[in-house]
């Protein structure tokens, strides 16, 4: 619902970037997609933002609310938490996130 997802012909540099969706991909309410890839079984969270480049390998996972920068490569089987373009922290799917600290 509210979801967003968009091409971009090419960037600055002049680099093609489609948007590339693989199967069994999740995206959250109001997520926006723009120029990236998010492959097989990966998960967007809601109101998450992906910009030009961005990676999400097999099974990782874009924590909801999450501002992604541009290129960014986000790891087979990651969860990615991402503050104000500051990446906080990671760690494995399956494994309990006890505590975050910025």
């Amino acid at each position: 619902d509210n979801s967003l997802v968009h091409v971009a012909k090419s960037n600055l540099s002049g680099k093609v970037l489609p948007t590339i969706i693989g199967d069994n991909v999740t995206v959250g309410h109001s997520a926006v997609i723009h120029g990236c890839t998010v492959e097989d079984a990966a998960f967007v969270g809601m109101g998450a933002i992906l910009l030009d480049g961005v990676v999400v390998e097999k099974n990782a996972m874009v924590a909801a609310g999450s501002l992604v920068r541009q290129n960014t490569k986000i790891p087979t089987g990651e969860v990615c938490l991402w503050v104000y373009s500051i990446l906080s922290g990671y760690c494995l799917m399956g494994i309990r996130i006890m505590y975050m600290l910025c």
